[in-house]
């Protein structure tokens, strides 16, 4: 168990949606691209990690909403850790396309370096003069960006998160939940294998939220199909609990 990618983020390419503009600015910190939305003055903080699509109309989206329509201004920071040029592409999900790109990518990102990368990076984003006043730190991870996570928030050492919210998580071990003691949100979707999302939010020791979508793996992120009405009220949903959440713990 936590081994497992999901079929679905191996069989199902990212929606194509309407052009979004993004309300935030773009900076380079330490070779990274970090995309930044939300007050700069804020007091607690959001790292989001994305899916394997990297940035796209429905991640930028989904961060301004983090952001801006909670009860209280988030400042919200997703670095770009795949390198959006390298992240899964339309055409590798097409009908007799070459695997071998997603089979690569699928095996970098679920990598022991990927998954200490993102620890790096949050350690970075933490020690960021810039972001000194930040007196609490949220992470939302999406697909495989959960797992990395999910594993910062189970180690005891630096950095440290105060909550954590997962969607659509891939390679989720229940094994690490036992030693996640932080409120933690898991809306997973019809994508995951549901016995492992069970006993993985069983094993939370913190206070803990967990909610199963009918929806495919990705909705609140790259797969959302905005222009189709349920898919988009599901996906704003999702934010709504994530929010919800976030209000509540952070």
């Amino acid at each position: 168990m936590g081994t497992e990618y999901s079929p679905a983020c191996c069989s199902t390419p990212a929606a194509v949606v309407e052009e979004y503009t993004p309300r935030g600015s773009f900076l380079d910190v330490n070779g990274f691209q970090i995309y930044r939305t939300g007050p700069l003055t804020a007091k607690k903080a959001i790292i989001h990690v994305y899916d394997i699509f990297g940035y796209t109309n429905q991640t930028f989206r989904g961060a301004d909403i983090l952001s801006t329509q909670g009860k209280e201004p988030y400042l919200v920071l997703m670095p770009d850790i795949i390198g959006s040029h390298k992240a899964a592409k339309l055409e590798w999900f097409e009908l007799g396309a070459d695997k071998q790109p997603l089979h690569d990518l699928i095996a970098d990102v679920t990598s022991k370096e990927k998954m200490g990368l993102i620890a790096q990076v949050v350690d970075m984003l933490q020690s960021d003069p810039n972001y000194a006043h930040v007196q609490r730190w949220a992470g939302a991870g999406f697909c495989w960006g959960a797992k990395g996570l999910s594993l910062i928030a189970a180690n005891l050492g630096k950095p440290r998160l105060d909550v954590l919210a997962l969607t659509s998580p891939s390679r989720l071990d229940p094994e690490d939940a036992k030693s996640i003691t932080i409120p933690t949100m898991v809306l997973d979707s019809q994508g995951e294998e549901e016995q492992t999302i069970r006993d993985f939010v069983a094993n939370l020791t913190g206070v803990k939220y967990r909610e199963r979508f009918d929806e495919i793996h990705g909705w609140m992120s790259a797969r959302a199909k905005l222009d189709l009405e349920r898919p988009r009220k599901e996906y704003e949903r999702g934010y709504e609990l994530m929010l919800d959440f976030l209000q509540k713990h952070l």
